[in-house]
């Protein structure tokens, strides 16, 4: 608390004239309730003015009210911040003082004491503002994404200078191809997290809340348990990228959706379907969708009477079975 006893001592009151620029509307960075009299005699009345990092090399006022509308103010008194005095009812004009706070402030809570007198009901009240405006993050679109590929933030307060925009998928930073106030054009990052990802932006020291987007990595296929199958029964299909959550998994016999029994990262079960009259004459390709996301690749399964055994290992020669009478 050196550092702020040393700058309090030459701290700037500005009675009525404003320090925040261009902003009709400044952003409020801590605030009291109203502090109220008990009665007439001398108090002391303790709050803490809250600091986040975020905010910690902005331009900051700290803005004093004595009395409201609705009641009077303290007759006299004083007001010390880290038991420094910064004001007394001699610096305020209209009820109002404000103080320069820029560089004064250290992230965290410091406390501020009101030591006064006056009617029973008097308010005091003080409120930390800023002319920078909050970033918010509110949407993404889509907001099923693809790692590598683009996708569009919208939000308010971002820089209009891509690079100033430090977008993060859980730690991991994307690139800004395009910014505007309202709306950031970014990639995600190839080494994304598969699933849910928590998405904020920061620009300067001001950081958004986070939003939810769910990052897929593109679903591919490698081998299948069986080459040829009836209708309505069973078949693995193996790949990477796929989800534990059955409920993602949709696998596709040409346009036809079969049922999921099981499914994995690797490996998903699902029932053969019957396919359409003429449909089993030639191999459907089968495919995996994850969530809203299509496999790169298919691979070929005959749906019919002749069907094939799993041999038991992958990649192996497979034994037909032939129906009987054959």
């Amino acid at each position: 608390m050196k550092r702020l006893f040393l700058i309090l001592s030459s701290v700037i009151l500005l009675g009525n004239s404003s320090v925040w620029a261009d902003t009709a509307k400044p952003t409020v960075i801590s605030e009291s309730g109203p502090i109220i009299s008990k009665s007439n005699k001398l108090q002391r009345l303790v709050s803490y003015v809250d600091l986040k990092r975020d905010y910690k090399d902005a331009p900051m006022t700290l803005v004093l009210s004595n009395g409201s509308d609705k009641a009077p103010g303290f007759k006299w008194f004083k007001v010390m911040l880290a038991n420094r005095v910064i004001a007394t009812e001699k610096n305020f004009s209209d009820n109002v003082a404000k103080i320069d706070m820029t560089g004064i402030l250290l992230p965290g809570s410091t406390q501020l004491v009101l030591e006064g007198a006056g009617w029973a009901g008097a308010r005091f009240s003080w409120k930390l503002v800023t002319s920078i405006q909050p970033v918010t993050l509110t949407s993404a679109n889509p907001d099923e994404v693809v790692v590598g590929e683009p996708t569009t933030l919208s939000g308010s307060n971002f820089s209009t200078s891509p690079t100033e925009n430090i977008v993060a998928f859980n730690k991991k930073t994307a690139r800004v191809t395009g910014a505007t106030s309202g709306e950031l054009k970014v990639v995600v990052p190839t080494d994304a997290d598969a699933g849910e990802n928590k998405v904020n932006v920061t620009v300067g020291t001001v950081k958004s809340k986070d939003i939810k987007v769910k990052v897929r990595k593109v679903p591919e296929l490698s081998s299948t348990s069986l080459q040829g199958v009836a209708p309505g029964e069973y078949i693995s299909i193996f790949g990477k990228n796929f989800s534990k959550d059955a409920s993602e998994v949709k696998v596709f016999f040409g346009d036809t959706q079969a049922q999921i029994i099981e499914a994995d990262e690797d490996r998903v079960l699902v029932a053969a379907p019957f396919p359409a009259y003429g449909a089993g004459h030639v191999p459907s390709p089968v495919s995996v969708q994850i969530g809203k996301v299509k496999s790169k690749n298919t691979l070929p399964v005959q749906i019919g009477p002749q069907m094939f055994q799993d041999p038991g290992f992958r990649g192996g020669s497979d034994t037909p079975v032939l129906p009987a009478g054959f």
